[in-house]
């Protein structure tokens, strides 16, 4: 199995809920399972928040980390046009191997218009774990009905949103939290298992592992995960 865990997560045995467990395959090698239930649980989770429909077109930001690859991912699967944010070369890369239709920088000083190029009509679900100025670009650049998922703040930047715009445009500035559902709504992370691991098990989902690192290296490998310097997951092994 693979499971979310809030706490213990670097223990040799933790106790989870049934709810977040999520049971595999033998053949998903164990490097995959680790990085799995996370950033596919978070993902599918954000989009079924925006009642994202196949033909829409998504932003999203951070795509070249866990969460915003997996946020593609699913994205395409789902049958939307992906329009994907990473901050360097690298990123974009495993932005355009997960499938993105487009890529752009997102430290361009033109984020906004380089993003209203590629979606004239506008966007219709932006997906966020950065804050900060891409919440800012994706906020401005919704079309009418369009939704924005909140998933978190990696920049270090907490935005705001203008409630006018949410008014006359008819937008949704919405919250999206899988740590908070598992409390709250245990039986909606239950109801994401299945379909995300028939996707694994199948080969149509890839979990992105950009560093396999000793545990006693644990330190380092959270100093490259608050630095933003790797793309994926950091996978540690005994």
């Amino acid at each position: 199995v693979a499971a979310y865990v809030e706490y213990s997560g670097y223990a040799e045995r933790v106790v989870a809920p049934a709810s977040n467990v999520a049971p595999l395959p033998d053949a998903v090698p164990w490097v995959e399972a680790a990085a799995f239930p996370v950033p596919y649980a978070t993902a599918a989770l954000a989009l079924d928040r925006a009642n994202q429909s196949a033909d829409e077109t998504v932003l999203v930001g951070g795509a070249g980390g866990a969460v915003g690859s997996a946020c593609v991912e699913l994205a395409k699967l789902r049958k939307a046009t992906v329009i994907a944010c990473a901050g360097d070369e690298s990123k974009r890369d495993i932005a355009r191997a997960c499938g993105a239709d487009h890529v752009v920088s997102s430290q361009s000083a033109t984020l906004k218009a380089d993003i209203q190029g590629l979606a004239p009509s506008g966007i219709d679900v932006a997906l966020d774990p950065v804050g900060g100025a891409f919440f800012e670009a994706a906020f401005r650049t919704l079309g009418y009905g369009g939704r924005l998922v909140s998933l978190g703040f990696a920049s270090g930047e907490i935005p705001s949103a203008a409630v006018n715009h949410i008014l006359v445009r008819h937008l949704s500035v919405i919250g999206s939290s899988l740590g908070l559902t598992c409390h709250r709504d245990p039986g909606t992370v239950a109801k994401l298992w299945p379909g995300l691991t028939a996707q694994l098990a199948g080969g149509t989902i890839r979990p992105r592992v950009s560093r396999i690192m000793p545990f006693d290296r644990l330190p380092q490998a959270l100093r490259l995960l608050a630095d933003r310097k790797l793309g994926g997951r950091i996978v540690l092994t005994p």
